[in-house]
């Protein structure tokens, strides 16, 4: 449905003044138009972006795990140094699978 305004007709606004209407527009068209005008100027994410996006966001969802699970342990809020020594932790969990790959690999 257009939405049409008619610059000959006249009504009066707040003050009891006639105005007159601007010219005959297709506002639905002519916000549709400059929409896409304006899309194009816009620079698009390239496929590669859009990876490096997705793993910033997987990595934000892994830290906010490991913050509750550091909090639901605690009872208190997660530090830079905790989630650190967590990494630690893991890592020196994984010292014997490590090992074992460098000897498989012959590293």
């Amino acid at each position: 449905m257009n939405t049409l305004i008619n610059k000959d007709a006249e009504e009066p606004d707040v003050d009891g003044q006639w105005v007159k209407k601007l010219n005959e527009i297709d506002l639905r068209d002519d916000s549709l138009s400059m929409y896409l005008r304006e899309v194009d100027n816009i620079r698009h994410l390239t496929a590669a972006h859009e990876r490096w996006l997705a793993r910033k966001i997987e990595e934000g969802i892994y830290i906010e795990d490991l913050e509750a699970e550091f909090h639901d342990l605690t009872g208190r809020g997660c530090k830079g140094v905790d989630l650190h020594r967590f990494f630690m932790t893991q890592i020196h969990g994984a010292v014997p699978l490590i090992n074992m790959i460098c000897r498989f690999y012959q590293i």
